[in-house]
């Protein structure tokens, strides 16, 4: 009994709550990983790469323009023209600038093919954050009502202790006077060992559970938490006997995933179309724009001054003295080494991959949705039957029970009609839970509450 006594009080040493306990609730949970999830930040920022990837393509639609400009001072004995042999010793300042323009005017629209897969590749990217938030959320609630259960078994565990360390009282007390025999208090005492070790294990499989969710969440493990049971929701939602095939193929089209693939073969489309513009030739027009300054301190050849009396000032020299020039180029690979055939096969391949995974999306899609209803039928009727089990369970133990003081049942019978109540506790709490879950796996399946991208 002094065992039993030191157990106890580690179970509720274990699961009291701290001064410094915080309550969460499944919302408050679902929040928290919604703005912590590193699924969701990192598909967010797949988003962003793609938005900088679509503002790149747009770019190839704008001329290129660069300007250099640059001041230069030199001086020694050097020929300063071609078709003179004699060396002129010189020194002199200059500065110029030259200014390029240049713009693409046909390059096989291969610019406008990439614009289209960055676009669908960006709407990818953005059906992928709705999916993962999607994901995220049932993970979380999936996590969070598992340490609800956990909870829940961890009274029932706690009932059935209390109900087996009462009848141990009682026992003891009446082989005492002789009422009963001593193997009914050996085998009670048995049961209540028994009973503790269950309570100890559901006191640690909960504390796992909500260990695990907590860090889930990146809360500090080191802090107190008090989950707050939601509502049970035990009512069933109806479902029309076509309701499955209607969802079903909803989902095959409309679900994050489904979308997602869907924009990825069009990108992968786009990518070929892109490939095959290689084959075609391309034309830019350039504009250059550029001019030169020289002022000379000395211009000395043969012994002779050829300075003259008066030069312009440096600055001033530079735009008179500016010259221009506009081209038409055209550029046609006419042999690359088969460089173009390869990457249009490797687009290919690629679209090819798109398309496959595409349709295999819209498969897993129509299949977890049916599972999904499959499985929610299911919970309703577990549910409904283990609501049943346990009135029954109850209603034959107290009369088990009743007969036993009676003495007209044996203390087996008493026994085996708790390990049975038990059992259906834990069964229905069980069953409870897994209706709750099964109707958030429906709706994850369907893809509900998807926010368009934006």
């Amino acid at each position: 009994m002094r065992l039993l006594q030191v157990v106890a009080g580690l179970v509720t040493a274990a699961s009291a709550p701290r001064a410094d306990t915080v309550r969460l609730t499944l919302d408050h949970a679902l929040r928290i990983a919604d703005s912590s999830s590193t699924t969701i930040e990192v598909a967010i920022g797949a988003v962003q790469l793609n938005g900088s990837d679509v503002l790149r393509r747009y770019g190839a639609f704008l001329p290129g323009a660069g300007i250099a400009a640059g001041y230069q001072r030199e001086g020694g004995t050097t020929y300063l023209s071609q078709s003179t042999t004699v060396p002129t010793d010189a020194l002199f300042s200059m500065i110029g600038y030259h200014l390029s323009v240049s713009y693409n005017i046909f390059n096989g629209l291969r610019d406008r093919a990439a614009l289209q897969g960055a676009l669908a590749g960006r709407e990818a990217a953005q059906w992928d954050v709705a999916r993962a938030r999607q994901q995220v959320a049932f993970d979380v609630t999936q996590a969070y009502l598992q340490v609800i259960l956990d909870r829940s078994l961890v009274d029932i565990a706690r009932q059935n202790i209390a109900l087996s360390q009462t009848r141990e009282a009682q026992l003891t007390e009446l082989v005492r006077v002789g009422r009963r025999p001593p193997p009914d208090l050996y085998r009670q005492q048995a049961q209540t060992s028994a009973d503790s070790a269950a309570v100890v294990d559901a006191v640690n499989r909960q504390l796992d559970d909500q260990i695990a969710l907590i860090g889930r969440l990146r809360l500090p493990l080191d802090q107190g938490y008090q989950l707050v049971a939601p509502a049970d929701d035990t009512l069933p939602s109806l479902m029309a006997p076509d309701s499955t095939d209607a969802m079903a193929a909803h989902a095959s089209v409309a679900r994050p995933d489904v979308r997602s693939a869907e924009a990825d073969t069009r990108a992968a489309e786009a990518t070929v179309r892109a490939a095959r513009g290689e084959r075609l030739p391309r034309v830019d027009l350039g504009v250059d724009l550029f001019g030169v300054g020289r002022v000379f301190d000395r211009e000395i050849q043969g012994g002779n001054n050829l300075l003259p009396d008066t030069q312009r000032e440096l600055w001033s020299q530079l735009f008179p003295q500016s010259a221009y020039s506009i081209t038409l180029g055209v550029a046609w690979q006419i042999l690359d080494r088969h460089v173009t055939q390869f990457d249009i096969a490797r687009a290919e391949f690629d679209r090819q991959n798109a398309e496959l995974r595409y349709s295999d999306i819209r498969i897993r899609a129509e299949t977890e949705v049916r599972q999904a209803a499959t499985d929610y039928r299911s919970a309703v009727q577990r549910l409904v039957a283990t609501r049943s089990a346990v009135i029954a369970a109850d209603t034959a133990f107290a009369a088990i029970q009743a007969r036993y003081d009676a003495g007209i049942s044996t203390f087996v019978d008493v026994l085996t009609t708790q390990t049975l109540l038990t059992q259906s506790r834990a069964l229905h709490a069980e069953a409870v839970i897994r209706f709750a879950l099964s109707k958030k796996l429906l709706a994850l399946a369907r893809g509900d509450a998807t926010s368009q991208p934006q």
